[in-house]
């Protein structure tokens, strides 16, 4: 039970840790690319598919070592994953709450600049008002203006690869007890 409370405690830190790197990350995300839309793709995917999954394969596996050094060496793929999760969840929450007050307190215009933004970047392409008007006036484009469905979304798709990542990691690093 000591191990327990400890890969607990250990995994709680390491999220805390891993939160206020993914806040600082949204934070410049959100101030850096303004109203850019074009930035903005880009940027998001930068910080989406390599910064955001390598402070987490960096923050898991730092905590594992932690369970492992501090622990009696050992760790199951259970207590692994535990650890990995409670981890993902916490970073997870504490992020995608961050972004919901940006979006809705902070700068509550975002939402709004940014649909702007991306009006005039399909205009620039050179599409008809008519072809804007269908894109924009569909239930699915209405619903993803909505700031609580972008981070639902955002959430889900977020823990699936984060889930699937730790997975690997928790594989390679546990470390079973000996059965003699």
């Amino acid at each position: 039970m000591e191990n327990e409370v400890s890969s607990n405690q250990i995994a709680m830190r390491y999220g805390l840790i891993l939160s206020i790197l993914y806040v600082i990350l949204t934070a410049a995300t959100l101030i850096a690319t303004g109203t850019d839309p074009v930035g903005m793709a880009w940027v998001q995917l930068l910080v989406g598919w390599v910064l955001s999954p390598g402070l987490f394969i960096l923050i898991v596996i730092l905590a594992q070592n932690k369970f492992l050094k501090d622990g009696n060496g050992y760790m199951s793929f259970g207590k692994a994953m535990g650890i990995m999760v409670i981890i993902l969840l916490v970073a997870l929450v504490i992020s995608n709450l961050y972004s919901y007050v940006h979006m809705t307190v902070i700068d509550p215009g975002y939402m709004q600049t940014a649909q702007e933004a991306q009006l005039n970047q399909l205009r620039e392409n050179g599409m008809s008002e008519e072809e804007i008007e269908l894109a924009t006036n569909n239930p699915i484009a209405k619903a993803f203006s909505n700031p609580v469905l972008i981070l639902a979304v955002s959430f889900v798709v977020s823990f699936i690869v984060l889930f699937i990542i730790g997975l690997i990691i928790s594989a390679v690093k546990k470390k079973s007890e000996p059965s003699f």
